[in-house]
């Protein structure tokens, strides 16, 4: 708040569960001016902390509350801060805070706030033709994923992908770096759905002559391969048994076969297969069983693998005793990741009320595991 003799800074905590509980923390905000930034050290032991210092100072365009990222919780952005940030502040923000306000426009995103999915993927679009810091491009291109399958309805993906698709490659064809070239290819790779993205990636595996300056390993041609037979690549079956033949390595062919019913067309044989995991013999190489579940539950299949969810959650204590201390929550994580239908949210919250006593920390780790299913309830209209 402000006037013409100065500002009243206040910063306001607050529990996201309502509680009353306070997170003591030291980090920097900043008012950021036309011609200038000024940064204030923030520690927070109080509900409501007024920041003196600020005092006097004139009203500045905006705010930017986590200036350098260490603060803990959802700092609330001026609706107007992605203009910002494209327009002046993607230069005058170095690449720590630049990290820092994207990671807070996707939590505000997340939290329904200051953007929509729709409009924080159009600013993720623009932004990595910008972003010159490689680690901030991947996490951009990270966020821009995660919206695209997670967070937009299956019509908003069909009128964003074209241009989504020629943002990624032509921005891929002009940065000079090798590993940002990769990282921009993959992502393209991963969000391909028209007809012409899926040529250019048959071609690409089928002749092994990847776009200049982009480096594909054999792991890269078989995730090319998983990814046109998701697609129901015509010949799709023809790929996978090519991409088999390339295939040296014993231990790489026999993981190989071992997805190829996951990746199948048929539902019987993908039916089949997930059944088969109820056995823990199954399950051994468990590396192998989160590539194939993250088969299974593909964004383009989870209308007919919502029904495993189920039973992904029936077995989950046997997981827990047969697998690895890790395991249950990669396969939560590999199950739920990219549900976002009220069926699949009824399915968990069904579970839960059946089991009331459940494992207090296996119903913790569903509950994480199904945060963006919850969330996509509220966003996803």
């Amino acid at each position: 708040e402000g006037d013409k003799d100065g500002i009243d800074y206040r910063i306001v905590q607050q529990g996201e569960d309502g509680s009353d509980r306070l997170w003591p923390q030291v980090f920097t905000t900043a008012m950021i001016y036309r011609d200038h930034i000024d940064t204030l050290s923030v520690s927070t032991d109080a509900r409501v902390m007024y920041l003196a210092r600020a005092g006097g100072k004139p009203l500045p365009e905006l705010g930017l509350p986590d200036f350098n990222g260490y603060g803990y919780g959802l700092f609330s952005l001026d609706p107007h801060f992605t203009h910002w940030l494209l327009e002046d502040g993607m230069g005058r923000l170095g690449p720590v805070t630049r990290a820092a306000a994207y990671i807070n426009l996707y939590e505000n995103m997340l939290d329904g706030k200051a953007v929509t999915p729709v409009q924080l993927l159009a600013f993720d679009r623009q932004a990595l033709t910008r972003e010159p810091e490689e680690l901030d491009l991947n996490l951009l291109l990270d966020q821009l994923g995660s919206i695209y399958w997670r967070f937009l309805t299956p019509a908003e993906r069909k009128a964003v992908g074209p241009g989504l698709e020629t943002d990624l490659w032509q921005t891929m064809l002009r940065v000079p770096a090798g590993n940002e070239k990769k990282l921009l290819f993959r992502t393209y790779g991963n969000i391909v759905l028209s007809k012409e993205g899926e040529d250019r990636l048959y071609a690409i595996w089928k002749d092994q002559h990847p776009p200049e300056g982009v480096k594909l390993s054999e792991d890269d041609y078989t995730g090319l391969a998983a990814a046109l037979a998701l697609r129901e690549r015509t010949g799709y079956r023809d790929i996978l048994r090519e991409q088999g033949e390339r295939i040296q390595n014993s231990d790489r062919k026999g993981r190989w076969q071992y997805l190829q019913a996951a990746l199948s067309a048929d539902t019987a044989v993908r039916d089949r297969f997930f059944a088969s995991l109820q056995d823990p013999v199954a399950r051994r190489k468990e590396a192998w069983v989160l590539t194939a579940l993250s088969y299974l539950h593909h964004p383009l299949r989870t209308a007919h693998s919502e029904k495993y969810l189920a039973a992904s959650l029936d077995w989950l204590q046997d997981i827990q005793h047969t697998g690895d201390v890790f395991f249950p929550q990669s396969w939560l994580a590999a199950s739920f990741g990219y549900y976002q239908t009220a069926g699949a949210a009824k399915i968990v919250t069904d579970f839960l009320e059946r089991h009331p006593d459940y494992n207090p920390k296996l119903k913790a780790k569903i509950l994480q595991a199904t945060d963006n299913l919850f969330r996509a309830q509220k966003i996803v209209k």
